[in-house]
């Protein structure tokens, strides 16, 4: 079974690419955000050590607040990379198993949608990846109608993220989605080209 990420920054359309893979092809694909928010509310161990690490009004009601986690990590980077590390070691376990389910059940192939795909170092899980990418101002367009946020805050998450060439340098293959292009022929290649359809 190949394991294939897709990544990219805030804004190109991954979780697109994802609803193609999941209907077109019936292929299974994992929401790495929604594991975050799922691993939020139901692990234990990561639970406690957000606790310990930020301080145990985070914690309500036995899950993380992530509004709160938000804002005591938002302007700090040092606090926002000791969330990382935790968070990412959670989330690789997670997939592994995830990945291991799917080779179980004769799967072909199995995504994984990973935004932080570089920084959480789970490129080297996966045989494949594959970037998703769209100028900043259509991504800066989609934030804004997709989060309900105004022009600075749209741009202030692009520019936390990574350039789109750097996401290109470091993928197997991309994915250009801008609205004009024609998404399902690219991935179609893709697929076809790695001998998964």
């Amino acid at each position: 079974m190949k394991k294939i990420a897709l990544t990219g920054p805030t804004g190109c359309g991954k979780g697109f690419v994802s609803e193609i893979i999941q209907s077109k092809y019936r292929l299974p694909c994992l929401d790495c955000d929604a594991v975050v928010h799922g691993l939020y509310e139901s692990d234990t161990e990561l639970i406690s050590k957000i606790g310990l690490l930020f301080g145990n009004d985070i914690i309500v009601s036995g899950t993380v607040d992530r509004n709160k986690l938000a804002n005591a990590v938002f302007s700090d980077k040092e606090k926002l990379g000791s969330l990382n590390a935790l968070v990412h070691k959670s989330v690789g376990r997670y997939v592994d198993g995830w990945f291991s389910e799917c080779a179980e059940k004769g799967c072909s192939a199995a995504f994984i949608d990973a935004p932080l795909l570089f920084e959480a170092g789970m490129d080297k899980s996966v045989d494949l990846t594959i970037c998703v990418v769209a100028s900043p101002v259509i991504r800066m367009e989609r934030i804004m109608l997709r989060d309900g946020i105004g022009k600075d805050s749209a741009l202030g998450r692009i520019n936390n993220q990574m350039s789109n060439e750097e996401y290109i340098s470091r993928s197997d293959h991309l994915i250009i989605n801008e609205g004009n292009e024609d998404v399902i022929e690219q991935l179609d290649g893709i697929l076809r080209e790695e001998g998964i359809i």
